[in-house]
């Protein structure tokens, strides 16, 4: 699994702000070509919306939400549901999946890879190491200008690798990045660059879920239906 396969649960997380803040990042990964807009309030609610129609991340009262168009209006779902439904099925279809994480790919680690700038903010970069190419797949900034945001990226992925759950400890990157998400902001997250960061005042309304949330069943019926009874999560490079 990449750096980059994180991104877009990781932009939607949670933390103390010192005020209303907007943070543009965009991915290019594969012909993609995707901006995210994140929102942080000062109470530290947090909102990203993807360049897809419909698709919208809202992180509320210390709980994330995943939004999407349903038969008849939003439908919002909890991502620790949607966590805890992925990891029943993983264990009810494939008690072995975690293991197909046990590839070359999975087992790299970051190194320090210099010093970059990034919309105006000078970072640490890390490198996965082995792999070819030369970019950084990580780059930590840490102004405290920047703190709200990355108090928001850290919050989030520590609730990715608990999606992940056993995955996660196969890889050892997550820990890595867990810790230097920890001590700064992702100006950088695999193939996702922020672009600009804009302080002011969010209207409040922005936060709102647009749809009470679905139940865990309601989750599971869900998922079930757009993916079918096998989880087909996996590596880059595994069958």
């Amino acid at each position: 699994m990449q750096v980059g396969a994180m991104a877009a649960l990781a932009l939607a997380g949670a933390a103390p702000a010192k005020g209303d803040l907007t943070a543009t990042y965009r991915a290019h990964d594969g012909g993609m070509n995707m901006a995210i807009r994140v929102e942080v309030s000062a109470n530290g609610d947090i909102r990203a919306d993807l360049n897809v129609p419909g698709l919208t991340m809202i992180r509320k009262a210390g709980r994330s939400y995943f939004i999407t168009h349903g038969e008849s209006g939003p439908l919002v779902e909890d991502l620790e549901d949607m966590g805890a439904v992925l990891q029943e099925e993983m264990q009810r279809s494939d008690p072995h999946f975690c293991d197909k994480f046990r590839t070359p790919e999975s087992a790299a680690t970051l190194k320090p890879a210099g010093t970059v700038t990034i919309a105006g903010f000078r970072g640490e970069a890390y490198a996965l190491v082995p792999r070819a190419g030369g970019r950084p797949d990580l780059v930590i900034s840490r102004d405290p200008a920047l703190a709200a945001l990355g108090g928001a990226l850290a919050a989030q992925f520590r609730l990715s690798k608990m999606i992940l759950g056993e995955c996660a400890s196969r890889m050892p990157m997550m820990g890595q990045m867990d810790a230097l998400l920890e001590s700064g902001t992702a100006l950088q997250l695999g193939a996702t660059i922020l672009e600009k960061v804009e302080p002011g005042p969010i209207d409040p309304a922005r936060f709102d879920l647009p749809a009470p949330p679905a139940t865990r069943e309601q989750v599971r019926e869900t998922m079930m239906r757009k993916q079918g009874p096998v989880v087909t999560l996996a590596p880059r490079g595994t069958k």
